[in-house]
C-alpha cells in the first residue's frame, strides 16, 4: 500500500480508498542581494561581479554598477533565500581574494 503525506487512507477489505486534501502552497519569500557603493572598488570590477555572480548580460551590468555608484546602493537580484546567500558567498569570495573593500548584503523583497 502506498501512502503520501496528508492523505487520509481507508481499508475495507482489499480497497484502499484515498481522500486527497487540497493543500494551498504558499510561494517562498524573496531576498534581494544588495551592492553598497564605496569609493575604492573599481567600477570594472562590480561589473566583472554582476556578470559573473548575478549572470547579467554586459549592458545590464553596466547599468546596474552605474546606479550603485549614483544611488550608493543597487540590487544585483532577487532569489529565494538559498539561492540569494549562495550568490551572496560566492560575490564575498571573489572580493576577499582581490581585497576590494566592496560590500554586499541581503534583505527580505
Amino acid at each position: 500500500m502506498y501512502v503520501m503525506s496528508n492523505v487520509d487512507t481507508r481499508q475495507n477489505d482489499d480497497v484502499t480508498v484515498m481522500d486527497r486534501h487540497d493543500e494551498k502552497l504558499q510561494k517562498p519569500k524573496m531576498f534581494s542581494v544588495l551592492i553598497h557603493n564605496d569609493d575604492f572598488t573599481p567600477f570594472d570590477f562590480v561589473t566583472s561581479i554582476l556578470e559573473r555572480i548575478f549572470k547579467m548580460n554586459a549592458d545590464t551590468a553596466q547599468k546596474t554598477a552605474a546606479d550603485v555608484h549614483v544611488k550608493g546602493i543597487g540590487v544585483a537580484g532577487t532569489y529565494t533565500y538559498e539561492i540569494a546567500e549562495t550568490k551572496l558567498v560566492q560575490a564575498m569570495q571573489l572580493v576577499a581574494q582581490t581585497e576590494h573593500p566592496l560590500q554586499l548584503s541581503m534583505q527580505e523583497a
